[in-house]
């Protein structure tokens, strides 16, 4: 998933050594991979390019479709 994020070059960094944004894509990807009933995300795809916008997206539908989840996100518009 870090991949399909663009997250892949910073694996191997400590967290603290991240800058905000990075930090925040980060807490995205791991808060996705934690199986929930709701998912709460505030400005979840802010920093991300146009083609992890759209995986991380799909992802949340296909987590609803398959598991029957609630993805509530607040975001500027898109």
């Amino acid at each position: 998933m870090a991949e399909k994020l663009g997250l892949g070059e910073l694996l191997d960094r400590p967290f603290g050594s991240l800058s905000t944004g990075e930090q925040a894509r980060v807490g995205l990807v791991v808060g996705l991979l934690r199986r929930t009933p709701v998912y709460l995300l505030d400005e979840p795809v802010v920093g991300l390019s146009p083609e992890a916008v759209k995986f991380a997206l799909n992802y949340l539908l296909a987590l609803s479709r398959e598991f029957r989840v609630t993805s509530l996100y607040a975001t500027h518009p898109l």
